[in-house]
């Protein structure tokens, strides 16, 4: 009769253990490149740095030129884009609601003759909203599939092929990011099983005043950000115009004080 029971015991144990290690699988992500594992081949995690870009919450994962991506969860397609990443946290993007990454890209080239970057870092993006709110970002995808914002996917489904996500990466590669329901970054690594590298932000505080150094800090950022964000700049003003504002400027901060400062960026 033990013999039994201890056979019963450990009968309904292995069940447990079989039921848990299935409902875990099927609550865990797809990797997004078809027929690799997860955590393969990821060329940048959340708390690396890429050159001196922080890279926040994005997963760079390489794969070969044009190999399937998939949707890692159940969700709806909230919004398609084209464009470029001018940094790890900016781009140049339009968007789209039908049609596929090539027709997308083919338009894009059509209107914009001139772009700050190589024509391979050209690119799409697909945003999908999850059951419990979340969202999904997925960046450097070209290919025909069709997709259409609204249309729902299932995990698995095909959303493009890889292409080029960023001018710093030579290799084809895809980014993905994860955002909660009310848009904060998010743990993009949990949800494929992975040991997460990810650091929730913590609270911003201000500093009433900035000093001349922080302030021509911000003022770099600045320019820079013009200069990427905006190819059609040249267009407004001439660089040595650029040149010339940014000079004054940097020269009147060295002058001014620091209530003054706050007042010119």
């Amino acid at each position: 009769m033990n013999v039994r029971k201890h056979f019963a015991a450990r009968a309904f144990l292995v069940a447990v253990v079989l039921f848990a290690t299935n409902f875990t699988l099927q609550g865990q992500w797809l990797w997004p490149v078809d027929g690799a594992k997860a955590g393969e081949n990821m060329l940048l995690v959340p708390q690396q740095y890429l050159d001196t870009e922080h890279n926040f919450d994005d997963i760079i994962i390489a794969a070969p030129e044009g190999t399937k991506v998939i949707a890692p969860a159940d969700g709806e397609i909230r919004f398609l884009s084209v464009g470029i990443y001018t940094s790890l946290a900016s781009t140049y993007t339009t968007h789209f609601t039908q049609g596929s990454f090539d027709s997308a890209i083919a338009d894009y080239r059509a209107k914009y003759k001139t772009l700050p970057v190589k024509g391979q870092y050209l690119q799409g993006c697909a945003g999908i909203t999850l059951d419990d709110g979340r969202k999904i970002y997925i960046s450097g995808l070209k290919g025909d599939v069709e997709l259409k914002t609204g249309m729902k996917v299932k995990k698995g489904d095909q959303l493009g092929n890889v292409s080029y996500c960023y001018h710093k990466i030579t290799s084809p590669s895809i980014m993905l990011s994860v955002s909660t329901p009310d848009s904060r970054p998010a743990d993009p690594m949990t949800p494929f099983g992975l040991k997460t590298t990810f650091k929730e932000a913590g609270e911003l505080v201000l500093p009433e005043y900035l000093s001349a150094e922080q302030a021509n800090e911000d003022f770099t950022v600045l320019m820079n950000a013009y200069r990427e964000c905006y190819p059609s700049l040249e267009e407004i003003v001439t660089p040595e115009q650029f040149d010339a504002f940014d000079k004054k400027q940097r020269a009147a901060m060295k002058k001014a004080s620091p209530t003054q400062i706050s007042t010119m960026l």
